[in-house]
């Protein structure tokens, strides 16, 4: 497995907290959060924005304090969406209905009408049909669009009854990807399905684990999935325990990633600041298990290179003394439709401009067709990979064999 590396950030900031909501503004570059639960189990009602350095508390009026609600960022009307969510941890209490928007400045409760009042619900921004879609929650099977007026239900036939599922929006293939979830305190779930605006469809049931509260966003290629909640058996007693594994989603495969980075945690956030091209994750719960279970809240941020795939490698035969091939290698499986590596080369060779590595491989085998070469000497030249940000290259010696 690949490495993906993750970076700490800070650790001052918001306090500690779960089961908050998260969104990325892109047309002011900011990360948007907006309430949890507090260490001791408090409903909060602040709003912060990240923006990339540091975190700024920017509003404490509008929306009540509250957790397991659910935010996407409205791209078309320029404003974050805020629904639902439940007064006291657990369940316990009524849950909201209510709809609000963040302009940046200033809270708007702009619906009381539309889904019914839940927890645990999950939305995503369609780009493509410019809809916030929610799904779920607490006893509900129901898809609503937001449309930047009203609520309109669309669907009532895919997922079972669930609370607490990852979910994001896969703008390259136009599907809303769903992940995992809970029916009840002791069944999860580890199906994938898949929307396109009109059906739900059950694309998996293999890759991750069962869970709930995993935080889920799509980055560039693929969508990326980091941790949540499990049940263990330990002591013939039902133990929940957190997870720290990444994930990712082609859209047709899940690959796990290396377990390095942030520590185990459930009920955390993360959103995909696509203007630095990074996966900004922030707090959530971890629970340390063993005679008595406790549990600890974080406040920690932490960032993730948002195209994962990189270039790892660049071989070519040495030294090239005619017609040969050379290899570029991937940290990972190429995503859906393949991913294309550009290619330049110095000094008396021919290569093609890029190679495109096929879908679901990890490598891809090209041409390299000296120009000429002295018969009596070897002629250096360098030949370069570039995908995105990573680069990879290798030294030519063409020449008489």
């Amino acid at each position: 497995m690949a490495k993906l590396l993750w970076t700490q950030k800070q650790d001052m900031g918001p306090m500690p907290r779960e089961q908050h909501a998260m969104a990325y503004d892109s047309a002011r570059m900011r990360t948007v959060m907006f309430g949890g639960f507090s260490d001791s189990g408090d409903p909060l009602g602040d709003t912060w924005e990240w923006n990339g350095e540091f975190w700024t508390q920017v509003a404490d009026i509008g929306p009540a304090s509250r957790g397991s609600h659910a935010m996407a960022y409205d791209a078309a009307r320029g404003q974050t969406i805020q629904f639902g969510g439940e007064f006291l941890p657990l369940g316990e209490g009524t849950p909201s209905g209510d709809t609000w928007a963040w302009d940046g400045q200033a809270w708007t409760q702009v619906a009381d009408t539309g889904p019914a009042a839940r927890g645990g619900c999950s939305m995503a921004y369609d780009s493509g049909r410019q809809r916030v879609v929610l799904f779920g929650g607490k006893g509900n099977t129901d898809t609503w669009e937001w449309d930047g007026s009203d609520w309109t239900q669309t669907a009532n036939d895919g997922p079972s009854s669930r609370t607490a599922a990852s979910m994001a929006y896969d703008n390259i293939r136009a599907r809303i990807v769903l992940f995992g979830g809970a029916a009840d305190t002791v069944t999860l779930f580890n199906e994938t399905w898949e929307f396109n605006g009109d059906a739900w469809t059950r694309v998996a049931d293999t890759g991750p684990q069962p869970r709930d509260e995993a935080a889920m966003v799509f980055a560039g290629t693929r969508t990326i999935l980091f941790g949540g909640f499990n049940l263990s058996t330990a002591k013939a007693q039902a133990t929940l325990g957190t997870l720290k594994d990444t994930w990712e989603w082609s859209g047709k495969f899940w690959t796990q990633r290396q377990n390095i980075g942030p520590r185990d945690r459930g009920a955390h956030q993360m959103v995909y600041d696509f203007a630095r091209d990074r996966v900004v994750m922030f707090g959530g719960v971890s629970f340390i298990t063993g005679p008595a279970q406790i549990s600890v809240r974080l406040n920690d941020t932490w960032e993730l290179p948002g195209n994962s795939i990189t270039l790892t490698g660049l071989t070519v035969p040495t030294p090239l003394v005619a017609e040969g091939k050379a290899t570029v290698s991937l940290s990972g499986p190429s995503p859906i439709g393949g991913i294309t590596v550009s290619l330049s080369a110095k000094g008396p060779v021919d290569v093609p401009a890029a190679v495109t590595v096929t879908e679901g491989k990890e490598s891809a085998v090209f041409p390299i067709i000296p120009k000429s070469f002295d018969p009596t000497q070897f002629v250096p030249g360098v030949l370069t990979a570039t995908l995105g940000t990573s680069t990879a290259s290798v030294e030519l010696l063409i020449g008489a064999p």
